[in-house]
């Protein structure tokens, strides 16, 4: 079939528990995809969970130096957030016309510049099946960073299973820690 009729079957994905980096790249995939991502500014990240890497994970159970190392950095981020975001609150709090609400905003968009890409983060991804595809063939591939390899796998099987003639020509292999997809209709 002609690829462009696939754009209008959608798909719908309430995400939780990613990091900020694999929600960054899932991001990159816009055409096609509407995105309600939760807002670092509307929200307190001082008590916020973190993703920790697999790889870092995985690196930390042969030396615990690398576990000590990628948590003392991010509790240190974190630390930093919330000083700042109390420090320039007090700082701002009387020199303005904003209301509390507008100087919290500001305070905290600022203050999140020092926070770590592991930052737990959950939203809305809508895709059309054209554009998952997509992300799929990209994602779902051993050369992905595994965060999102697992997140691609984990929407192909959800498609799967509601409409497995849209995604039945994939084939998934295991590669090292990847689930790698492949099909002979690229880019449909």
């Amino acid at each position: 079939c002609h690829g462009s009729v696939l754009a209008h079957v959608v798909f719908n994905f309430l995400i939780t528990g990613i990091s900020r980096a694999t929600a960054m790249e899932l991001n990159r995939h816009a055409v096609g995809a509407a995105i309600s991502q939760e807002s670092t500014r509307y929200v307190n990240c001082e008590k916020a969970r973190v993703v920790v890497p697999p790889v870092i994970a995985r690196a930390a159970e042969r030396d615990p130096r690398v576990w000590a190392l990628w948590n003392t950095a991010v509790s240190q981020s974190q630390h930093a957030y919330a000083t700042l975001s109390d420090r320039l609150e007090k700082l701002f709090e009387g020199e303005t016309t904003m209301s509390k609400f507008e100087l919290r905003k500001t305070v905290r968009g600022a203050a999140r510049s020092v926070l770590p890409h592991a930052l737990e983060t959950k939203g809305m991804w809508s895709y059309n099946i054209r554009a998952l595809r997509n992300i799929v063939e990209q994602r779902a591939s051993e050369g992905a960073e595994e965060e999102i390899n697992v997140l691609a796998n984990e929407m192909l099987a959800l498609v799967w299973k509601h409409i497995p003639s849209l995604v039945g020509d994939y084939k998934t292999t295991k590669v090292g820690t990847r689930f790698v997809v492949s099909t002979q209709n690229r880019k449909v």
